[in-house]
């Protein structure tokens, strides 16, 4: 379907402020990093990462300003189910969800494919994916299903818009959609 190898896909979390931030592909952020990227602070953190728009395959001005922050979450080809590298990604950023910084957030998980596959077939697939993240956050580290709604996007907001079957564009993306309440 959406990937045609066991590839990484990239966690970025998004706020609506200041421009987006990512961590280097390879090397995920402490729960702490992900606290300082998703909490609201109206100015740009910057510690060690590096500008990504959030929204670059188009979107609004606002939206492509916000911070994000990339995780390695793996899966296996044209599977939803996490794999237990993933699953250590997805307990950071439980941890960093269930820090008293962020409780009183509600977040967006987005599923992305890159443009391998069909457009039905990754949009499918992308749904599973963020409803995997979304589920496993939920059982196994008791983030309120009340605070996570998960969307599939499929292929249509690449972050490499140049190279659509780039494995960046294979991503869960995190949005903070704002207080909980």
């Amino acid at each position: 379907m959406a990937a045609k190898f066991f590839g990484g896909l990239v966690v970025a979390a998004a706020l609506f402020v200041s421009p987006a931030l990512a961590q280097s592909p390879g090397a995920n952020p402490s729960s702490d990093d992900i606290i300082k990227a998703l909490k609201p602070t109206g100015k740009p953190q910057m510690r060690g990462l590096h500008i990504l728009s959030a929204q670059p395959g188009g979107g609004s001005e606002a939206a492509a300003q916000a911070p994000a922050i990339s995780l390695n979450v793996q899966f296996m080809l044209g599977s939803a189910e996490l794999t237990p590298e993933a699953k250590s990604v997805v307990k950071t950023l439980a941890a960093a969800i269930n820090s008293d910084q962020l409780t009183g957030y509600k977040f967006q998980v987005e599923g992305h494919t890159d443009s391998t596959g069909t457009p039905d077939g990754n949009m499918v697939l992308s749904q599973a994916r963020a409803n995997a993240v979304r589920d496993d956050l939920i059982s196994e580290y008791n983030v309120s299903g009340d605070r996570l709604v998960a969307v599939g996007k499929g292929q249509n907001e690449p972050l490499d818009a140049a190279n659509p079957e780039a494995a960046a564009n294979r991503r869960v993306q995190i949005v903070n959609l704002g207080a909980s309440h």
